[in-house]
């Protein structure tokens, strides 16, 4: 079982340490969300909508990297004129990230950040 409230200190921390993330929602591969933290102010019902999209889109690309036998679906990343969505899974746990056009640069950094949070949730 996943402690919700240490899911939502690790997300307020790593808001803080990285500024250029505008938001970070944690949530289950069924799309229930464990917590989330966005700088703007979304409802809880379209964070659902847009984790469940989101991972609806991953199992289609999931699928696809199956075809060309490329192992399993680990993150995916989409960039956009106004910034970037960085999705990162382990075990039946996601960790999606919004992060500003000012924080491309960071992706790497972004995504090994978000690796390791994972690890800390999953434990």
């Amino acid at each position: 079982m996943v402690d919700k409230t240490k899911v939502e200190k690790i997300l307020a921390q790593v808001m803080d340490e990285v500024p250029s993330i505008e938001g970070l929602i944690a949530a289950k591969t069924n799309g229930e969300i464990l917590a989330g933290q966005i700088i703007t102010s979304v409802s809880k019902e379209v964070q659902e909508e847009f984790i469940k999209s989101l991972l609806s889109g991953a199992k289609h690309l999931a699928s696809a990297i199956k075809v060309v036998d490329k192992g399993e679906l680990q993150d995916f990343l989409i960039n956009t004129k106004k910034g970037s969505i960085l999705l990162v899974g382990a075990a039946d746990l996601v960790i999606t990230a919004i992060v500003g056009v000012d924080g491309r640069a960071n992706i790497a950094l972004i995504k090994k950040t978000l690796t390791s949070v994972l690890k800390q949730i999953v434990k």
